[in-house]
């Protein structure tokens, strides 16, 4: 099945034949500047996942991308945010993380909220990503961080614990997001055609950073194959 998410307009779901499913409709958004509606659905197994952070009240919800009903859907303390949901499993547990002012992680079966952590900007676009144990989040609208969040144990409250690695506070990502790939992690400042790469264990940046030559504004997320990143 394809699922298509329309923001206040709606999230269907048709067959590859093109025979319609089910449609869900949300409620109008309130977004910043009008803007518009950014954030795109995630899924994992038999569960679709949609954050609405609007200038109302906020919140993520998981549907059962069988039938369109949802299965929980909690409140968030957040503004106007056009990030995608990140999931994976860790420990053997199944999280969806968030980003956000708050980076927050859900179970993605109960949506109860695992851990937190605060540090970045309002407006955060770029989606979090995760490897090898820790999760990277990053945002640059009014403040530039970037966080590095060890998931051993992690629980409750991780600002200002071990669990926080390094953190980053230039070069950071807006629109597009982040890239791990072959233990380095890559980003752009901004969206601009200047290029970083940390270690991903320990922030150090071994080289760069590199202005890419013959580009202005770069929207688009990095996504690597074959030792190349495009």
């Amino acid at each position: 099945h394809i699922y298509a998410y329309f923001g206040s307009f709606g999230l269907y779901c048709y067959d590859f034949e093109g025979r319609f499913g089910w449609k869900k409709y949300f409620e109008p958004q309130a977004m910043e500047d009008s803007l518009g509606e950014g954030s795109s659905p995630a899924l994992f197994g038999d569960t679709l996942v949609i954050v609405v952070d609007t200038e109302r009240q906020s919140y993520v919800v998981a549907i059962d991308k069988r039938s369109g009903e949802e299965i929980w859907k909690q409140d968030r303390d957040e503004t106007s945010n056009w990030t995608t949901p990140c999931i994976f499993t860790h420990a053997g547990r199944r999280q969806v993380v968030v980003n956000g002012k708050t980076v927050r992680s859900y179970d993605l079966a109960t949506g109860e909220v695992i851990w937190h952590c605060g540090g970045l900007s309002n407006n955060v676009v770029a989606t979090p990503v995760y490897a090898e144990g820790i999760l990277y989040a990053g945002s640059s609208y009014e403040i530039q961080s970037m966080l590095a969040l060890s998931l051993k144990g992690a629980k409750g409250d991780l600002a200002g614990t071990d669990h926080v690695l390094w953190t980053l506070r230039r070069r950071t990502p807006y629109v597009p997001s982040p890239l791990f790939y072959q233990k380095h992690l890559y980003f752009l400042r901004h969206y601009q055609a200047i290029l970083t790469r940390l270690e991903g264990k320990t922030g150090e940046e071994p080289s760069g950073p590199f202005r890419l030559p013959g580009i202005l504004n770069l929207y688009a997320s990095p996504v690597a194959a074959a030792g190349r990143i495009y």
